[in-house]
């Protein structure tokens, strides 16, 4: 099971969404706003860092699907960026979320479980919703 930064637990969604249309065999309720709004730049493997740049408003998504395996999942920006770190499971379940820091603080989810090869998905904004470069780096778990 993951460890968080913090002693909190992760952040529940109750916002309305519309699913997709091929839910597939296990299906689910509802998909939260921000992995239905965010816009995918691709996959990301373990011992990995990508870099990005948020436009006002915009959510990003990377791709990781490279389980078994338990991961470290750090995201970074400048001093003025206040990062959001999602992680959601193949049926878009929000699994743990990091939000901690404040403006210029690293937010981390560490030894994250993958269990299996199915697609997780891992999202990045900011706060504000403002316009923001970011470093985000996948690590295999040392512990």
């Amino acid at each position: 099971e993951a460890e968080l930064q913090s002693r909190d637990t992760p952040e529940e969604t109750s916002e309305e969404a519309t699913p997709p249309p091929d839910v597939g065999s296990g299906g689910f309720d509802e998909i939260p706003e921000a992995l239905l709004n965010a816009i995918w730049q691709g996959d990301i493997s373990a011992g990995q860092t990508v870099t990005g740049t948020l436009a006002e408003g915009e959510i990003h998504s990377w791709s990781f699907w490279e389980g078994p395996a338990t991961i470290d999942i750090t995201l970074s920006g400048d001093e003025t960026f206040d990062g959001v770190l999602e992680l959601y499971g193949p049926d878009g379940a929000l699994l743990y979320t990091a939000d901690y820091g404040l403006g210029g603080d690293d937010e981390q989810l560490s030894a994250v479980d993958i269990p299996d090869g199915d697609v997780y998905t891992i999202v990045v904004r900011d706060f504000y919703s403002n316009p923001a470069d970011y470093t985000l780096t996948v690590l295999l778990s040392e512990g």
